[in-house]
């Protein structure tokens, strides 16, 4: 099954069970590409310009220096192989194992320091990169790292001990965690503080994943649905209702106004905020669920990449998508609020094009001297 999909330039990889695998044409064909790596399930993967990445639980790190065809084993000074996600900060790289807690490294890789120095469990789950920190999920909470993983304080607050963060969204000095069995906690003032935010929400939830897309959140929990809130959190209710029943739900996609959904039914998409769904899943097999999904460029195309439970990796135009399902392409330039708005660090613009084609977004300040092009 398809753990993982990430992009380098014009490269896909995907990690299974398996191993290791690389795309050269955005998805009509793989090739495997093991050499050098045992064969075990590749937790994570990560680029940062000059090599890629991959996390296997048991046999820990590996690298590739020639876009994932040969990889060289670089362990040293991982005491614990059993990777469960690894994060990149320009040169640096974080690696979180289940039971030895969190290892950096400053040279890509050839050596690997213990960096868990006030961590509250050994056992990571996530890590989130949030800009100014390193955030790490913990079986024992949240904890937070300013100097590169030096030294790490709990984000508890009193509330979250003895939880199990599995999803992690940082939004300026609001934090939002959603936590197995218990709910959503959101702190306000960067972790001082928690209130449990679950009014709506299925007792004994587990989360699979957590989205923002404008004002609402948006969180999967599986055969429990589609929950959705307006106001930050502080209140729930269900979405997606014409799904079928008993549909599944394990992932969610934001890419413009589009939203997509990764369900064992297949691929549902939402062009009003999840107000309708529209089944878009044409092709993809019956058995298997849609466990992770990325959009990718492949010559002139945008294709939609589905990641699924048993069923490798599936592809389809992003166009025959959004398209078929009656919704106009903006007859003009579009340019969406930024979200949040003040922001610190970080913010969200969204826009939209009436047609394919290559787009230059620059920022201003108030005086009107451009300080940033994306």
């Amino acid at each position: 099954s398809v753990h993982e999909i990430s992009g380098n330039g014009g490269l896909l990889f995907v990690g299974t069970l398996g191993g290791y695998y690389r795309l050269d044409n955005g998805g009509s064909t793989f090739a495997v590409h093991n050499r050098g790596m045992l064969n075990a399930l590749v937790s994570s993967l990560a680029s940062n310009g000059s090599f890629v990445y991959a996390a296997n639980y048991g046999p820990g790190f590996f690298r590739s220096a020639d876009g994932g065809v040969n990889w060289t084993e670089a362990n040293s000074g991982l005491t614990n192989r059993q990777m469960t996600a690894i994060a990149t900060r320009g040169s640096i790289l974080f690696a979180a194992t289940f039971g030895g807690g969190v290892f950096v490294s400053t040279d890509g890789g050839s050596s690997w320091n213990a960096k868990s120095r006030g961590l509250n469990s050994p056992y990571i789950m996530s890590l989130f990169d949030g800009g100014d920190a390193i955030y790490a999920g913990t079986r024992s909470g949240l904890n937070k790292s300013t100097d590169n993983g030096e030294t790490w304080v709990s984000l508890n607050g009193g509330v979250l001990n003895d939880m199990d963060i599995s999803a992690i969204l940082v939004e300026g000095s609001t934090i939002t965690v959603t936590a197995d069995y218990y709910g959503v906690f959101v702190s306000s003032n960067g972790g001082g503080v928690w209130t449990m935010q679950n009014a709506g929400l299925p007792t004994d939830p587990s989360f699979y994943a957590l989205l923002r897309s404008g004002t609402r959140l948006y969180t999967a929990l599986g055969y429990d649905g589609l929950y959705e809130s307006t106001d930050n959190g502080a209140s729930w209710s269900v979405g997606a209702l014409d799904l079928p029943p008993f549909t599944a739900i394990y992932s969610i996609l934001k890419r413009g106004g589009d939203l997509f959904l990764g369900t064992d039914y297949g691929l549902y998409l939402s062009q009003d905020q999840g107000a309708n769904w529209t089944d878009v899943g044409d092709g993809l097999p019956f058995a298997g669920s849609v466990r992770s999904m990325l959009p990718v460029t492949s010559g002139s195309s945008i294709y939609l990449l589905a990641g699924m439970d048993g069923q490798s990796v599936w592809r389809r135009k992003m166009s025959e998508m959004t398209a078929a399902e009656g919704a106009p392409a903006p007859q003009a330039f579009e340019l969406g609020q930024n979200y949040p708005n003040p922001f610190n660090p970080s913010t969200s613009i969204s826009f939209a094009l009436p047609s394919e084609m290559h787009a230059r977004l620059t920022v201003e300040n108030a005086l009107g001297v451009e300080v940033a092009v994306l």
